[in-house]
């Protein structure tokens, strides 16, 4: 029995490719690339964990003062409040875990907003061992108006005895401003408490005309 092969109306393709292998190339081509996108946004998702994680790191929560607070002032609530700050910087802090654990302590020096707490300006109680408060009643003209809580001063007497006037810082008791508020004689009167060395209080509370003399912000006063 004789076969007989028919021929394609359309011919065979000049240059075709009669395997598919062209289209086999064009699939793996895509897939490569696929592979290649999906490694990148691996990479990429990588690389922004590890930036946060190392960001987050490189953070730490402290607490600082939400408002000025004046020396012996007993910290409350409201004085504090809790920053982001870079951990690499080599300053005392207290954490944002003890915020709670810093109300009721006392502050032991005038500190402005936004300063940063830590166990070296807290102090057990004031006054503290060897120290004592005094409050003078100071005449106007005798106490700068711009004396304030925290500021060092000299109490010392300016009233004429017998031997003469006192002779300024020298005659008198250097202490530590703790507050300055109207006596009781109005705005003739200026009524100051000073923090002082326990040997000197008394001889502070004997002046009979006392005047405050400001120090320098450098100079040390007692306790400090």
């Amino acid at each position: 029995m004789a076969t007989t092969v028919v021929p394609s109306a359309r011919g065979p393709k000049v240059g075709g490719d009669p395997l598919g292998r062209g289209r086999i190339g064009v699939v793996r081509r895509r897939h490569r690339m696929r592979m290649l996108a999906g490694a990148g946004v691996m990479v990429v998702c990588a690389a922004g964990f590890w930036v946060t994680a190392f960001a987050s790191s490189d953070q730490a929560s402290v607490v600082t003062l939400a408002r000025p607070v004046s020396y012996g002032q007993v910290l409350a609530a409201g004085d504090l409040r809790v920053v982001t700050i870079g951990s690499h910087l080599e300053v005392p802090v207290v954490p944002a875990s003890q915020r709670a654990d810093l109300v009721g302590r006392v502050v032991g020096s005038a500190l402005p907003a936004g300063s940063l707490l830590s166990e070296g300006v807290l102090v057990s109680a004031v006054p503290g061992p060897g120290q004592a408060l005094v409050s003078v009643s100071v005449k106007a003209g005798k106490v700068p108006p711009m004396v304030n809580p925290g500021a060092q001063v000299v109490v010392s007497e300016t009233k004429v005895s017998g031997s003469g006037p006192a002779s300024g810082a020298e005659a008198g008791v250097r202490g530590t401003v703790l507050d300055v508020r109207p006596g009781a004689g109005g705005a003739a009167v200026t009524a100051v408490t000073v923090l002082c060395d326990q040997g000197q209080a008394a001889r502070v509370a004997q002046l009979q005309e006392p005047a405050v003399i400001v120090l320098p912000a450098q100079a040390p006063g007692p306790g400090r």
